[in-house]
């Protein structure tokens, strides 16, 4: 079945678009609690709009090895003005309240799809 393009600009949007593909350090805790820096290579994260949904694409970097992709959609229904911002998406009410209160949070576990 052939979509024509126009149809499709209206159903499918990059909301926030890629800075592009590049290595970058991160810095995590180790499971005794001490910090270290980890270089991870990120795929261009960004986030897509598909009719009236939004899907983040990008690069978990405390996931194992050098980061792990993921893709997954966003519970909202506007769409985030920057990556932080569709990454806040992905937490818990709760995890950004305690946050707020520079409470330091720890992970249970990767971000999936």
């Amino acid at each position: 079945m052939h979509i024509p393009i126009s149809n499709l600009k209206k159903e499918v949007a990059i909301v926030v678009p890629s800075s592009g593909e590049h290595w970058r350090e991160v810095t995590y805790k180790d499971k005794d609690g001490r910090e270290q820096i980890r270089r991870i290579h990120t795929l261009g994260d960004s986030v897509v709009r598909v009719k009236d949904h939004f899907y983040l694409s990008a690069v978990d970097e405390t996931g194992v090895g050098r980061g792990m992709y993921f893709l997954a959609e966003l519970v909202t229904d506007r769409a985030p003005k920057t990556l932080e911002d569709a990454m806040n998406f992905l937490k818990p009410e709760v995890v950004r309240e305690a946050e707020a209160r520079g409470t330091d949070v720890l992970r249970q576990g990767e971000w999936f799809a």
